[in-house]
């Protein structure tokens, strides 16, 4: 099955279309540097690897200019694909704005709720996954 990155926000109460969409296109600026959707995510944690596959639209020019700033599309982009390989992997969405923060940030929370870290290669593509 294949995980559209637009798409998140139908299952992640934590988000909302306006901002999956944002993810979703600094995504797409970010991975259609090297590939083209669909693209197997390769993804790991301390238990397991697993490859899941993801899709995304675009990129557009005007989005590629919007996204022009790197270290934004990076780090934007990687929300999009940290939640939908942790959904695919582990089974959790998010339910609040916390997303891919540090661990120690993670740990330091006080919601109660399961807080996990990943760290997104767009080039490879590979996910790492860690608890917090």
């Amino acid at each position: 099955m294949a995980i559209a990155l637009e798409d998140l926000h139908r299952r992640h109460p934590g988000l909302t279309l306006a901002v999956c969409s944002a993810y979703a296109e600094a995504a797409a600026v970010c991975l259609g540097r090297h590939h083209v959707s669909p693209q197997a995510v390769r993804t790991t944690d301390e238990r397991a690897e697993q490859s899941y596959v993801v899709t995304w639209l675009g990129p557009s020019k005007r989005q590629e200019a919007a996204w022009a700033n790197r270290d934004d599309a990076t780090r934007d982009g990687a929300y999009s694909v940290a939640l939908a390989v942790v959904e695919a992997h582990l089974g959790m969405v998010t339910t609040m704005y916390r997303l891919a923060q540090k661990v120690d940030q993670a740990r330091k929370a006080s919601s109660g709720l399961p807080a996990m870290a990943a760290v997104v290669a767009f080039g490879e593509p590979r996910v790492a996954l860690r608890r917090a």
